[in-house]
């Protein structure tokens, strides 16, 4: 399995699609950062924060980083038989099994990796940009440096499942996909209804059943923070969801995939 994680990774940094996507990451919390420092220079009473533009940027990143986890992860399988590469793979003395959890790995490295990479991007902007201070509203600190530095944290860590779990619904349907094409409809089919269900019942209890919601909830809520808009921190059963009902689903959706895997490559 190891040498099949070895190669997919190898495989993955060595593809251009692979490059831009980390490029594009990387570029969205800088264009942020940088588009909120001539917003305030434009106005007459900046309110921007550093903590606010390191969790805008990390918000912003987010929401396009799980677009292309969904794609990368479609793309995972489906490419290998449009390649008529999935039939030599699968004739190596290596247990099917073991082919499935090396790919699979390295969607999950490779999203892992584009996450700290927003996150280390926002944080470099948001620092060279705004400074990391503590969040003031008329002269009484609302929260210390400190606090802010573990809500950031803990939102980055959060939205993790979240973006796991969409990865994974992108690998299920890249392994039934007969092809590339095939493969990236049906992904976006499958992931758009959920955020479009996701929006239409925000503030719901629904929302916390579907793990589109916690892509960029609690960035949200830390941004609020970050901004002096609120006070509220983390609700605990809304903590506890982001992490059951997004890993919950990558694991069904795990099984699923490895089912069809199983099957498919018996008739490739």
């Amino acid at each position: 399995m190891l040498r099949v994680l070895a190669a997919e990774l190898r495989k993955a940094v060595s593809q251009r699609f692979v490059l831009v996507l980390f490029a594009v990451t990387a570029a969205i919390p800088l264009l942020v950062g940088l588009g909120l420092r001539v917003a305030d220079g434009l106005s007459s009473t900046p309110r921007t924060t550093g903590f606010a533009c390191l969790l805008a940027g990390a918000r912003y990143g987010s929401i396009f980083l799980a677009l292309a986890v969904l794609l990368l992860g479609a793309l995972s399988v489906a490419q290998e038989r449009t390649h008529g590469t999935i039939v030599p793979l699968l004739t190596r003395p290596i247990g099917r099994a073991q082919v499935f959890a090396g790919k699979l790995l390295a969607l999950l490295v490779v999203t892992i990796a584009l996450d700290v990479l927003v996150a280390c991007v926002a944080l470099a902007v948001a620092a060279a940009t705004y400074g990391l201070a503590p969040i003031t509203t008329e002269g009484y600190e609302m929260q210390s440096v400190a606090d802010m530095t573990r809500h950031a944290l803990a939102a980055f860590a959060l939205s993790l499942p979240a973006l796991l779990a969409t990865a994974s619904l992108g690998f299920v349907v890249g392994t039934a996909a007969a092809g590339v094409a095939p493969a990236v409809v049906a992904a976006l089919l499958a992931y758009f209804p959920l955020v479009v269900l996701t929006l239409l019942f925000k503030g719901t209890t629904a929302t916390g059943f579907l793990f589109t919601s916690f892509t960029t909830h609690f960035l949200d809520v830390a941004g609020d923070l970050a901004s002096g808009f609120s006070t509220a921190v983390f609700d605990p059963r809304l903590v506890m969801l982001s992490l059951v009902v997004p890993l919950g689903t990558a694991t069904i959706l795990t099984i699923v995939a490895f089912t069809i895997f199983r099957r498919r490559d018996v008739i490739a």
